[in-house]
């Protein structure tokens, strides 16, 4: 099959000269030939992404967890909830809500990326790893 059909060819050349063939996949696809949020996370056989997806599954728990620990740290805040903004602004707590929320973003923002790879199998792993981390972590926020 034509390379053009399969999804937009970008050839790239390191510094070294070696030359290196990337897809951009346009539609959802199966094929073990894509790149991983970095130049060089590539899945190219069935090990490779056996183990890109156990690693996505596991950031997706993470992301839940981290919502989770959030969730916890807001149900202490209220407890001892002092009057003054500028004391909450600057508390302890606060600080570790603002950490665990960049963290979460981060980590979101990359399980977004590895979806838009369009790998049925990347993408089914995304899911996976979020539905999984909503079980165990999910209920007790209810």
């Amino acid at each position: 099959m034509d390379d053009e059909l399969i999804g937009m060819k970008m050839d790239m050349t390191t510094a070294k000269g070696k030359t290196t063939e990337h897809y951009m996949w346009m539609w959802f696809h199966t094929k073990l030939q894509d790149t991983v949020l970095f130049s060089g996370w590539n899945v190219t056989d069935v090990g490779s992404l056996l183990w890109t997806c156990a690693i996505i599954i596991v950031a997706g728990i993470l992301v839940e967890s981290i919502k989770y620990l959030r969730f916890i740290i807001q149900k202490k805040q209220k407890k001892s909830r002092d009057p003054k903004y500028i004391n909450r602004l600057f508390s302890g707590a606060h600080f570790a809500q603002t950490l665990l929320f960049l963290l979460q973003l981060g980590l979101g923002y990359m399980l977004m990326l590895i979806f838009m790879t369009f790998s049925i199998w990347l993408g089914l792993a995304v899911c996976i790893g979020l539905t999984a981390g909503y079980l165990i972590f999910g209920y007790h926020m209810h």
